[in-house]
């Protein structure tokens, strides 16, 4: 099977907005950009203990069509699952397929 045929994963592109709380400190929301396809490769996966609690990170690497608006700075949505961004390559630098590191996190 090509790349086209993996692409299989409707994901959101969201961008990080900070606003003021009106009492001197900030308030962040995610706001919804673009909607695209991509192909979703789980990496690895850890749990740990955290204030009591059994939680765990797993990362995956995201692959998406070569986009020069995509930074580590954002995160990417697949319905209730969040992908935060911690990495974005442009494969082969060719500008045709963009790779994402990232780490979806569990409560």
């Amino acid at each position: 099977m090509g790349a086209l045929a993996e692409m299989r994963h409707r994901l959101t592109i969201e961008t990080r907005d900070v606003a003021s709380d009106g009492a001197g400190g900030e308030i962040a929301t995610w706001v919804e950009g673009a909607t695209v396809w991509g192909q979703v490769t789980p990496l690895s996966g850890v749990e740990f203990l955290r204030q009591d609690r059994l939680s765990s990170t797993l990362t995956h690497r995201i692959r998406l069509r070569f986009r020069n608006d995509v930074t580590a700075a954002m995160r990417l949505r697949l319905g209730p699952r969040i992908f935060e961004i911690l990495s974005v390559r442009d494969v082969n630098e060719r500008h045709r397929w963009l790779e994402c590191l990232c780490e979806e996190k569990y409560q």
